[in-house]
């Protein structure tokens, strides 16, 4: 799957999963398939910690639909990277929350790890 697949079924797995109960229950059964791989592919690239992940957490900001979805992202794919990644990738995510304010919306909406939350909370107000 491209970047753009897999940031549009990654928003469409959202937008059905919040979606009348046809739809949640289509998702449960994993169809439609691509929308469910894509969810699944992004979680997996979330979870290794690596680069691909930032970069995927960053494509679905930027497709985000709303400011208010942004919630959706930091709540899950970013908290869950923070969690995994490595120092200096923790470097660029606070390089990304200084320069884009809609990254640190999203990074708003995380729990942050214990060893994050003295280095991000001055940045986030809290």
């Amino acid at each position: 799957m491209t970047t753009d697949e897999l940031v549009g079924g990654w928003w469409e797995y959202w937008r059905r999963f919040r979606g009348d109960r046809a739809e949640r229950k289509a998702l449960e059964l994993g169809e439609p398939q691509t929308v469910v791989r894509a969810h699944d592919l992004v979680a997996e690239l979330v979870d290794n910690g690596g680069r691909e992940g930032l970069e995927i957490i960053v494509a679905l900001i930027d497709a985000a639909p709303d400011d208010g979805e942004l919630v959706t992202v930091g709540a899950g794919p970013l908290e869950d990277f923070l969690n995994v990644c490595a120092d200096p990738l923790v470097d660029q995510v606070e390089r990304l929350a200084r320069r884009s304010p809609r990254f640190r919306t999203a990074l708003r909406s995380t729990i942050l790890p214990d060893r994050l939350h003295a280095r991000f909370a001055p940045l986030l107000g809290r």
